[in-house]
């Protein structure tokens, strides 16, 4: 079987690494998640070209986080794209559902934690810590570590037992108790992955991780939990959506010809909201 058409070219002005990679997302895109693409030295003789032209083709496509390379084990096909609603305080379990997807989790730690700095509860308030690894189809997604009071713990149940649970979605912990989450406040920052989050997320060393911190309330203000996320940062965009809008008390501004004018432009957050991908057959910024 052969993989790539040695003689296939999309423009011969194009570099001869880009013309390869461009063939090998569509190898990609036909693979299931997680399979391993052939060597850079099976590719490289299939192609007939050097094993240095195949590495910098298949860097391109990690790049893009259509493929994922571990070294002294190969390149393997991305997970598959997850998106999640503007303005919609949606767990990711159902994000994956929603995509058509297969959610599950990997217990990491759970038990009683300390407050520290940071933290959006009273100090002398008990909490509860559960890390897990969030899984896309089997294939690392990300890395949640929830924090919620104790008495929210209790409140659904959540013990040693329920946080192994492969299927737990806190979400639906919380509706089912009556605690459904109605709004919050999430910040997002980019930072380099260390080598031990690189590792567990199966990523490149170099990778950087795009860090999510929200905290979600109750109707009545009452903090639920505190979750810090780890993403892999070629994989999630945040996006909102703005408006021009009117105001009377708009401060003015002077254009080009010189006249004022009483509108403002004002960024209004109508509904923030991340995307997760690209993965498996879709290009960055597609």
């Amino acid at each position: 079987m052969r993989w790539v058409n040695p003689s296939w070219t999309d423009d011969p002005a194009r570099p001869l690494y880009l013309q390869i990679a461009h063939r090998l997302r569509a190898l990609a895109a036909g693979l299931e998640v997680g399979e391993r693409l052939p060597s850079e030295n099976e590719l490289a003789q299939e192609l007939a070209v050097s094993r240095f032209t195949v590495a910098r083709a298949l860097e391109e496509l990690a790049r893009d986080g259509l493929v994922v390379r571990r070294q002294g084990a190969g390149t393997f096909v991305a997970p598959p794209a997850l998106k999640r609603s503007a303005g919609a305080m949606q767990s990711f379990t159902r994000a994956v559902r929603a995509s058509g997807h297969e959610s599950a989790s990997r217990l990491l730690g759970f038990g009683p934690v300390p407050w520290r700095h940071g933290l959006p509860f009273d100090r002398s308030e008990s909490l509860v810590a559960v890390q897990r690894l969030r899984l896309v189809d089997g294939a690392p997604g990300a890395w949640h570590a929830a924090t919620l009071p104790a008495s929210v713990a209790a409140a659904i149940g959540l013990d040693a037992e329920l946080a192994a649970a492969a299927e737990l979605s806190l979400y639906e912990r919380l509706e089912a108790a009556g605690l459904a989450v109605d709004h919050g406040l999430e910040r997002v920052t980019a930072r380099r992955a260390s080598a031990a989050e690189a590792k567990l997320l199966a990523l490149d060393r170099d990778a950087v991780l795009a860090v999510v911190e929200r905290v979600s309330r109750a109707a009545d203000g009452r903090v639920l939990d505190f979750t810090e996320a780890l993403y892999d940062a070629r994989r999630f965009a945040y996006e909102s959506r703005v408006v021009h809008r009117q105001r009377e008390t708009a401060v003015p501004f002077r254009d080009p010809p010189g006249e004022i004018h009483r509108e403002e432009i004002s960024p209004e957050i109508l509904g923030p909201g991340a995307r997760l991908g690209p993965w498996a057959g879709e290009r960055a910024g597609g």
